[in-house]
């Protein structure tokens, strides 16, 4: 699928941008909706978790032109972003570190756009000791990873799996580029697939990961005994 914008309606005639990505059937038909809102942002502060039972650290849902920038994402009990049918928004300049749980399940402690989020921008971000770190998911269409850096994700159930990395994780995300980014790895076809037509452009897919203490929890940082492990990209 894909997200537009209705720029004006004349008869039976609909205009939009951005154009189709591709050629749709009839059936489904698209389903109009509003955005729940419209150029709002989260800028410029410290989100400190203290895991009392929220999934994300941010949510937007049905959100136009919104934005999280130069946040600091301090642990989290899910995921540090979520983004449902989004539009045109931008996760851009934070630091994301840390999660209670390393593990898969309702969430990854990542940076995930869902539900077929098209044209919204992830950039230049540090995302640090999550399970996975971006996962596009459920038809994510006409998004740019660009230039951001991955490392330490690990599975608390086991040390040497090579996870953390960036991927595509419920079909069918579609016409998404991933440019510039340093991680452990890239998936286009990560469980729950399928996906088509992205573009993965100079990037730097590792192969490694460094696994650290504590497996769960909030505390300090050990990487001994654990170290660095690999896996295939």
């Amino acid at each position: 699928g894909q997200i537009v914008e209705v720029q004006n309606v004349s008869g039976t005639t609909v205009t939009i941008a951005p154009g189709l990505y591709r050629a749709y059937t009839n059936s489904p038909l698209a389903v109009p909706f509003s955005a729940g809102a419209k150029y709002a942002g989260v800028e410029a502060l410290q989100i400190y978790d203290n895991d009392t039972g929220y999934a994300q650290d941010v949510n937007f849902s049905q959100c136009a032109y919104c934005w999280v920038k130069g946040v600091e994402f301090n642990y989290t009990q899910g995921d540090w972003v979520d983004v449902y049918w989004g539009f045109h928004d931008e996760i851009r300049d934070s630091y994301m570190s840390n999660a209670y749980t390393h593990t898969s399940g309702n969430a990854d402690n990542d940076i995930s756009l869902l539900n077929k989020t098209s044209a919204t921008l992830v950039e230049n971000n540090i995302i640090e000791r999550g399970h996975a770190s971006v996962l596009l998911s459920w038809g994510a269409a006409g998004n740019v990873i660009a230039y951001n850096y991955a490392e330490g994700g690990l599975d608390q159930g086991s040390q040497n799996f090579a996870i953390g990395g960036m991927g595509m994780h419920g079909a069918h995300p579609q016409f998404n580029l991933w440019e510039g980014n340093v991680t452990p790895s890239i998936s286009p076809d990560e469980i729950w697939g399928s996906s088509a037509y992205n573009t993965i452009f100079r990037n730097w897919a590792e192969g490694t990961t460094i696994s650290c203490l504590p497996l769960t929890g909030r505390g300090t940082v050990t990487c001994s005994p654990f170290g660095t492990y690999g896996s295939g990209i």
